[in-house]
């Protein structure tokens, strides 16, 4: 029975429902100001719930009241966007509370917009954090930490709501800096282990770097335009352009400046290359975090703060060159470094680093509408991803090395259609919602006529084919190929009825499997269809448009080449284990013939070449991780150490204490003189009151 204390807050929110719906037909601006208040701050009363009544509500009263907050958030959703489609001319709706502080003409509020941009976001936000809390419940029902747990979702989900409704940049530094700070709770939640404290840190500590970018970012463009605001900087940013600044003898736009900062941030956020070490170990945190992070809030909002300011970033091409070139090589880098991993979330998670390249690269050249076309559809089939991932690995003792795996087609064959559905929209199979968005992105690059777009669409398509390697690799290692785990791990689930999970998780994976496929059928017309009206609010008609209606519809050999790149990622798959089985072969084999021996001296060094060098390059992740974690945290111990220094007494050994010190010190080397105690004392204080007098007449 649910512990009586769960119903206060119950009757609350059910009394704040029915006054809202009450007032529908009195006051409308009070009935619109519940409903956005439902969406944007259930999650936060929800955290201080389940944070601080962990204890007395029970797993029972944590799954109610997260049903009950899920299930009005999702009414005022559907309201907020009935009521923004009903209106043809799409305007914004404004939600504020207020100012927040202000420094003479500059002011900050409280003020959050639903525009289209916000309310598709609010969406995949929604559900994924929705159904990632019932998953939860299945896969961390033993663990005692798990109401803790999902109190640290409902804050993630504040805070990422936060972001996509700030109407301003201080405001969405806000929800910035809170799921970043979410995401250390999370992926260190299982705190007893070290690896996943440590992943904790790297992670807040990479985006650390971020922030100070994002920040200073956000103050030079107020010192700029003299405000915060979206809707003022993006009207007169235009009036800017020309303004330069002084570095080291060299004129810089200042625009460019600043945009560099937020392509900085933007990289520390959404896993670019660089900047991208604390993603794979994130996999350290439960299977749940890592759908969450990837899917809809952490690694997102760093694309979507590149969407969100795409008309400060038209005002720089240089950055915007930049900008493509960071994200075709991180598709290719997270692609390649994928296929040659053994951990199956790692290799979900480098994919995840792959599709963000896709997106970040389509917004280098003036896609931004593709780049969120792509990124709402990847959310889902790569949540779905995670889930199927969370269910092997729950299922099979906890095991994530594909090595240790196979056979388990017999075993999950739910699983493996939900893990199939997932793969072949992350692949960009035809009919699949994938494919429609991947394949808009690689189509728009292609016709661009300039030396830029061809390379990176080089690198898009070689990250595709590596796409394909990787995912066919998954199939066969996990699901078809002969066991290889350890056989305790197959007499666990070689039992009669044996069933892979609750009939709520079945329930909500096949939603999401029906969402890969056929998500873009919906998206399509609200996001790059043809006369689409509904991001016109966020994307105004400039030269930003130009190419994408023109990529839609086009016809030419480039339309073929994503699925030729897929068949060649699948033959090079076959090849590569028919190829090391040739060298098994070369290596029996021994003949006294010279020239024979001569062939397998090569290929025999060929093979060590590439097995010391080739395949450890990929699986050391170009080595990158290696070259920069060291160093970071060689800096980041430092620092400690001197906060531990500071914590000591430094300010009480500089103030105060040093002075005293000083005088002492001074005092001594008088009485060498002979002179009595009380005059060297005074003598000290007039020497170095002398001091200070001579420097101040220097510099005055």
């Amino acid at each position: 029975m649910i512990k009586n204390k769960i119903f206060y807050p119950m009757i609350v929110v059910f009394a704040f429902c029915v006054i809202a719906i009450q007032t529908f037909y009195i006051n409308f601006e009070f009935f619109y100001s519940c409903i956005y208040s439902i969406i944007l701050f259930s999650p936060l009363i929800l955290f201080l719930i389940l944070f601080f009544k962990c204890n007395s509500i029970g797993f029972k009263g944590a799954w109610f009241l997260i049903f009950f907050s899920s299930f009005f958030q999702i009414i005022s959703f559907f309201t907020i966007l009935y009521i923004f489609t009903k209106n043809t001319s799409n305007i914004i709706m404004i939600y504020s509370l207020g100012n927040w502080f202000s420094i003479g003409n500059f002011k900050v509020s409280f003020t959050f917009i639903f525009d289209g941009l916000s309310i598709l976001m609010i969406q995949l936000v929604l559900f994924i954090s929705m159904i990632t809390q019932v998953y939860s419940f299945f896969y961390l029902k033993n663990d005692p930490n798990i109401i803790r747990f999902q109190s640290y979702i409902s804050l993630f989900t504040f805070f990422m709501l936060v972001l996509v409704t700030a109407d301003n940049y201080i405001l969405f530094f806000m929800g910035w800096e809170g799921v970043g700070l979410c995401s250390y709770l999370l992926i260190s939640f299982w705190s007893t282990r070290l690896e996943a404290r440590m992943a904790g840190l790297k992670a807040i500590g990479v985006n650390k770097i971020g922030d100070a970018a994002f920040i200073s970012a956000v103050g030079m463009l107020a010192s700029l335009t003299k405000s915060v605001e979206f809707s003022v900087i993006f009207n007169c940013i235009r009036y800017y352009e020309s303004v330069t600044i002084n570095l080291y003898f060299f004129e810089i736009q200042y625009l460019s400046v600043i945009n560099f900062l937020f392509l900085i941030a933007v990289s520390a956020k959404s896993a670019q290359i660089g900047l991208h070490i604390w993603l794979a170990d994130a996999m350290e945190g439960p299977t749940p975090v890592s759908a969450l992070i990837h899917a809809a809030t952490m690694v997102t909002a760093g694309i979507f703060l590149v969407i969100r300011t795409s008309l400060v970033f038209e005002w720089t091409p240089t950055i915007k060159t930049y900008m493509s070139y960071i994200g075709a090589v991180t598709a290719f880098f997270g692609a390649s470094t994928a296929a040659f991993q053994w951990d199956i979330k790692k290799i979900i998670a480098y994919s995840t680093c792959s599709q963000l390249g896709y997106m970040l690269c389509a917004c280098g050249f003036g896609g931004y509408k593709l780049a969120f076309y792509h990124l709402i559809i990847h959310g889902y089939f790569k949540a779905l991803l995670f889930f199927a991932a969370g269910l092997i690995i729950h299922n099979f003792n906890g095991e994530q090395d594909i090595r240790r795996m196979g056979g388990l087609l017999k075993f999950f064959p739910l699983t493996f259609g939900y893990f199939f559905i997932g793969l072949i929209s992350l692949v960009g199979l035809p009919g699949t919602s994938g494919f429609y968005s991947k394949e808009k992105i690689l189509d728009y690059i292609s016709i661009i006529n300039s030396k830029n777009a061809q390379i990176c669409y080089g690198f898009l398509i070689f990250a595709l084919i590596f796409t394909a390697y990787y995912s066919i690799k998954l199939i066969v290692y996990v699901f078809t190929s002969k066991p290889r785990g350890p056989k305790p791990y197959y007499k666990n689930i070689a039992v009669e009825n044996y069933k892979e999970a609750p009939n709520y998780i079945v329930f909500i994976l096949c939603c999401l499997s029906f969402i890969s496929l056929f998500a873009d059928n919906f998206l399509y017309h609200y996001t790059i269809g043809t006369g689409s009206t509904f991001l016109n609010t966020s994307f105004p008609q400039t030269k930003i448009n130009l190419h994408i209606y023109q990529s839609i519809g086009y016809a030419s050999i480039n339309r073929h080449v994503p699925m030729y790149s897929v068949l060649i990622g699948i033959a090079i798959f076959k090849y590569f284990d028919n190829w090391k089985l040739t060298f098994v072969q070369y290596e029996i084999i021994y003949d006294e013939n010279a020239l024979f021996n001569f062939t397998v001296f090569v290929i025999r060094n060929v093979k060590e070449f590439f097995k010391c060098w080739f395949c450890k390059f990929f699986q050391n992740a170009w080595f990158i991780d290696v070259s920069i974690s060291k160093p970071f945290f060689i800096i980041f111990s430092h620092f400690i150490n001197m906060s531990i220094i500071f914590e000591k007494g430094i300010f009480e050994f500089i103030g105060p204490y040093g002075v005293y010190y000083l005088f002492n010190w001074i005092s001594n080397k008088i009485e060498i003189l002979n002179i009595p105690r009380s005059m060297s004392i005074n003598v000290s204080i007039i020497f170095i009151v002398n001091i200070f007098v001579f420097i101040v007449l220097i510099y005055f």
